[in-house]
């Protein structure tokens, strides 16, 4: 989980956050407690050529609630 770790290092690094990972292993641990989560799906995006350039995982865990009122307005 390379890709997890790096991108979250490189991203606080660059806005003075603290680290959400101590270590590869500790993202990957994390990374797979998701993906064995029957609520939670995980997405990768990928360039032409097929190389996987991030991902991201939706969780269906909690209801997502939208103010009556807004609904369909853009």
């Amino acid at each position: 989980m390379r890709i997890c770790y790096e991108g979250f290092k490189a991203f606080n690094e660059r806005h003075g956050f603290p680290p959400n990972y101590p270590s590869i292993e500790a993202a990957t641990a994390r990374v797979q407690g998701l993906l064995k989560h029957p609520a939670v799906f995980g997405v990768v995006a990928v360039d032409q050529g097929g190389c996987g350039l991030g991902f991201d995982f939706l969780s269906e865990r909690s209801p997502i609630l939208v103010d009556s009122a807004a609904q369909g307005e853009v």
